[in-house]
């Protein structure tokens, strides 16, 4: 994560920056469009993710410093299942129908996991 120097944002006029931290001795574009990555930096791509996932698992600023839970009627799960049916459409059987299963399940469950994180109070 690059260090974040300086950040300004002007609401009148919509202008703004960012200064941040010159990555270019320890960062690099691993391939060009539309060649993919081999399989070595994509596991490396995914562990990276993973570590920073469950780095912020249960973190008690998420939703509250750290960006906003989605409400539990957010038509993002309908978006989300709408990509994912094209998805599976075109890769066809090559998506194993046990890891169809795990999304199809996503997709059902999607609203009450985004109410989880609620909370209801009596007014």
């Amino acid at each position: 994560m690059p260090c974040c120097f300086d950040a300004v944002w002007n609401e009148d006029t919509n202008d703004w920056h960012l200064l941040l931290e010159d990555l270019t001795d320890s960062h690099f574009t691993l391939t060009y469009w539309p060649m993919p990555t081999t399989r070595p930096q994509s596991e490396a791509i995914v562990a990276a993710r993973a570590r920073f996932h469950a780095a912020l698992w249960d973190d008690p600023r998420l939703g509250t410093s750290i960006g906003a839970w989605l409400e539990p009627h957010d038509p993002q799960i309908r978006r989300f299942a709408e990509e994912f049916a094209r998805f599976a459409d075109r890769v066809g059987d090559r998506l194993p129908v046990e890891r169809r299963a795990v999304y199809e399940r996503l997709v059902e469950e999607g609203h009450r996991l985004n109410a989880r994180y609620h909370t209801h109070t009596a007014t």
